[in-house]
């Protein structure tokens, strides 16, 4: 991943973590434009593990961290 790629990811992944912490109906799922990393972003948040768990674990299946 390029540098201007993972910027970019990140930012999206923040806009998911924001969501999640907003609570609520999320827009985004609703309607079909989240992206992965918004997603990611999201599902960290809503399962309370650590910020960019989703990006950074090696091996999210096994981790423990649900």
């Amino acid at each position: 991943m390029t540098t201007t790629e993972r910027k970019a990811w990140n930012a999206e992944y923040n806009k998911g973590w924001s969501a999640s912490r907003r609570g609520g109906v999320c827009r985004a799922w609703e309607s079909g434009t989240s992206s992965d990393a918004f997603d990611c972003g999201y599902l960290d948040y809503a399962a309370g593990r650590d910020k960019w768990h989703l990006r950074d674990c090696p091996d999210h299946d096994h981790c423990g961290q649900g």
